[in-house]
């Protein structure tokens, strides 16, 4: 499927599914107190708040939101959600275990294999994603990549370089067959270029993978590593941008 067709196909299924009457909803909270809605039938929109409630509040205008940067990126007229209501499915408390793991929800939607279009969907958000990604950075002065402002666990190098760590990671933990990066450890763009490169190439394998593996007691699949890969990156995204407007203040 060329990159035109597959924009035309993902945005008939997205607009399908936003007319829907129902919105699946996972709810995860974590050791923070912090609750996070995950919108279990589009991966990539999600919502926060201070409890399940505030979150769930949240979500009909972050799936607006989601839609809106949808239409962005296919070039095509915007239309509006159609009325839903939002059905909370299952509902996880993350923790941190004795050796310090912290383990995330792991759902039962998370077990579903994942169809060839959903792929082709996640790998049109994660690259439209990495687009905004480097676009917000690629004009910042290397003073501001590698400030490091109070209260940051990471200055922008290391929120790049752990983005594309990260993905790396979790690829791994469906016991894939990955080429290392090792000596890619001080190049954040290089991290994200090899990164990004292994989830395009190595996601199209997990149609209908049915998979769920432990990884120090915590469940993966197919369908959360799509979850929270997209998840992944947009956070940080918004973290980038909250970091620069802190800066420039």
């Amino acid at each position: 499927m060329d990159a035109d067709h597959l924009v035309g196909a993902f945005t008939a299924i997205l607009r399908t599914k936003m007319s829907l009457l129902q919105v699946r909803v996972g709810l995860e909270r974590n050791s923070k107190s912090r609750s996070l809605a995950w919108a279990l039938d589009f991966p990539g929109a999600f919502a926060y708040g201070e409890n399940d409630t505030e979150a769930l509040a949240a979500l009909p205008q972050a799936l607006a939101e989601f839609e809106s940067w949808i239409g962005q990126h296919d070039d095509t007229n915007q239309v509006s959600i159609a009325e839903f209501t939002i059905q909370v499915e299952e509902s996880f408390d993350s923790f941190v275990t004795d050796e310090n793991v912290t383990v995330t929800a792991f759902f039962e939607d998370d077990r579903r294999p994942l169809r060839t279009v959903e792929i082709e969907e996640a790998l049109q958000i994660h690259t439209w994603q990495r687009q905004d990604l480097l676009a917000g950075v690629k004009n910042l002065n290397p003073e501001m990549m590698t400030r490091m402002l109070p209260g940051q666990r990471w200055n922008i190098n290391g929120i790049l370089n752990h983005i594309g760590r990260t993905e790396i990671l979790h690829l791994s933990y469906l016991d894939l067959l990955l080429p290392t990066a090792e000596l890619l450890v001080h190049n954040p763009f290089k991290i994200l270029e090899f990164s990004y490169t292994l989830v395009q190439k190595t996601l199209p394998r997990l149609a209908g993978n049915i998979a769920v593996l432990d990884q120090d007691g915590e469940l993966w699949s197919a369908r959360k590593l799509v979850r929270r890969l997209l998840w992944h990156q947009r956070d940080h995204i918004e973290h980038i941008q909250q970091i620069v407007e802190m800066a420039n203040q």
